[in-house]
């Protein structure tokens, strides 16, 4: 959670260090080695972790050339059946 006070779309999520505070619930995808964002999302502070992952991978996947490789990381709630589906999608394509 990313703590923005009265921001237009933040509302009260789970925060552990300001309890009932609204908030942003952002997706975000790096290029590791010139460490950029390669693509953004701020989500509202209750939008539950996998809430709109495989749009923002298949997004993602967009902006990037074909064989150009790509490690996705994420905690255990982005393991949903759609997103194993649209991940092995990407694999049978390599």
């Amino acid at each position: 959670m990313v703590y923005m006070g009265n921001k237009v779309g933040a509302e009260v999520g789970y925060n552990p260090h300001k309890k009932g505070q609204k908030a942003y619930h952002p997706l975000m995808a790096f290029i590791a080695e010139t460490k950029e964002v390669l693509h953004s999302w701020f989500r509202c502070g209750s939008a539950y972790t996998s809430n709109g992952v495989v749009e923002f991978m298949k997004e993602c996947m967009a902006y990037m050339n074909k064989g150009v490789r790509v490690v996705f990381r994420g905690d255990s709630g982005f393991f949903t059946e759609n997103y194993l589906n649209t991940l092995s999608q990407y694999l049978r394509d390599i």
